[in-house]
């Protein structure tokens, strides 16, 4: 028996060996903006995914470039990779290699765009199914909609001077994101922030009379600086939109209108195109959207708390609540009951100001 069980895994470990042997293989390139946390943790999630995903079909290679972020670099990756003949498709990583290589008039291999910062300010037009229609060219639908969110967190809060912090190695490669905020826009200020790695400068940079923060991924600033920085903002009163989603409200920002959407997630939908893309699909033919991406406004009621500032009504009718069991007694409030209870206070403190004033009638 025991004769036959070794005969049995060596006949097993030997088709295993002959599978492998025949196997296909392919090498996917990929061009990071630069060589950091958020990156990394992204580019191990896409490995595994794809490596799950197609393991049955070929065997993949990687090779990876970064490009410390600097736009030159950049360049230079996107056009290595895209040359390279061992390189069979090409995926690149953040918001500055997806918007060059979205610049690209031809593509001689497939490509994939992960990090699309906003169509509609990079001007992708789209086909009929919700395609790019470009040979060998898709992206990732991008969860973020600049214009249509700063319109409506303004309007949330009444926001009057209005800070957009953006991290400094966006800032130098988007140039024209300034212009285009403020583009038919008549009901508020705009104070462009650069944010390099500290928190604290970015909030020495603030003018004094903001009322109110738009800040966009903080590529390249740590966590502990993230959390100092939405704790800085939560002190001065000063209510926050993160761009990015609700992971910047854990770490105190006030609300979001972008969908959650993990980095393992973006991994599988990239992963979910390479593979109709090895099936023989054009990724010109391939839908950019992400299902379920529904935009609701996300809100952080212990930032409420902080800041003192209520949003607007009318706007929050639908809102999501996260840490709504610290505000403000600690019971378990929906939105109606958080901001009824905010009115009521509100209005105690004019009725009592009001009794104050009032001559005492004798």
């Amino acid at each position: 028996m025991k004769y036959y069980t070794i005969l049995l895994m060596s006949t097993l470990l030997m088709s295993t060996n002959i599978i492998a042997q025949t196997q296909p293989e392919i090498t996917i390139g990929i061009s990071k903006d630069a060589n950091s946390a958020e990156f990394n943790e992204f580019n191990t999630y896409l490995k595994e995914e794809i490596v799950a995903l197609t393991k049955s079909q070929f065997k993949v290679n990687f090779k990876d470039l970064d490009a410390d972020w600097e736009r030159a670099r950049v360049i230079q990756n996107n056009q290595q990779l895209m040359a390279d003949p061992d390189v069979t498709l090409l995926v690149t990583l953040g918001y500055i290699s997806s918007n060059d290589i979205s610049g690209f008039k031809n593509f001689s291999k497939p490509v994939i765009a992960a990090n699309i910062l906003d169509q509609d300010f990079q001007n992708l037009q789209l086909k009929q199914g919700n395609a790019t229609g470009i040979d060998n060219f898709t992206f990732i639908e991008s969860i973020i909609q600049l214009k249509t969110d700063i319109h409506e967190f303004s309007q949330m809060f009444e926001a009057k001077e209005l800070a957009i912090l953006i991290p400094k190695a966006l800032n130098e490669n988007f140039p024209q994101l300034t212009e285009y905020l403020k583009q038919n826009n008549t009901k508020f200020n705009i104070s462009v922030v650069s944010v390099d790695d500290s928190s604290s400068s970015a909030l020495a940079q603030m003018p004094k009379n903001t009322d109110a923060a738009m800040v966009l991924p903080l590529v390249g600033l740590s966590k502990t600086e993230i959390l100092k920085l939405f704790n800085g903002l939560n002190k001065r009163h000063i209510p926050s939109l993160a761009v990015s989603g609700v992971a910047y409200l854990n770490m105190g920002a006030t609300v979001t209108l972008s969908p959650e959407f993990t980095f393992q997630q973006l991994a599988r939908q990239v992963a979910l195109r390479i593979m109709k893309i090895s099936e023989g699909t054009n990724p010109s033919d391939i839908p950019v959207s992400i299902e379920n991406a529904r935009r609701v406004p996300i809100i952080n009621m212990e930032s409420i708390r902080s800041t003192n500032k209520f949003p607007k009504w009318n706007i929050l009718n639908e809102s999501i609540l996260i840490n709504a069991t610290n505000f403000p007694t600690g019971k378990e409030l929906n939105l109606r009951l958080a901001i009824a209870e905010a009115l009521e206070n509100n209005l105690q403190g004019k009725m009592a100001k009001k009794i104050l004033k009032s001559p005492k009638k004798m």
